[in-house]
């Protein structure tokens, strides 16, 4: 039977100032022995850096390794023009044509 889970919350500046105090939430998203799926709304980002995304990739892949996905929803402008310029859209996104 499957729990519910509350969404971590992706705040409006995600970035390296604030990784820091998200960081936990995201890694207690992942139990430690079933497949995690994680769904992030990420439309209320305002503002996004490298080592925030690099923190999705790793994340991401965390769950893959356990055979669970991690989906962005959402992706705010910011989000998705970040991600394009380095090079992890598709990474973070599949394969999306909009």
């Amino acid at each position: 039977m499957a729990t519910k889970k509350k969404k971590p919350i992706v705040p409006e500046d995600f970035s390296a100032r604030s990784i820091v105090e998200i960081y936990d939430q995201f890694v207690q998203g992942i139990p430690p022995r079933k497949a995690p799926d994680i769904k992030l709304d990420m439309s209320s980002v305002e503002r996004v850096d490298s080592l925030a995304l690099q923190l999705l990739v790793s994340l991401q892949k965390s769950c893959e390794a356990k055979k669970g996905t991690l989906v962005i929803e959402n992706p705010s402008d910011i989000v998705t023009q970040v991600s394009e310029q380095l090079g992890l859209s598709n990474t973070l996104f599949g394969s999306k044509s909009e």
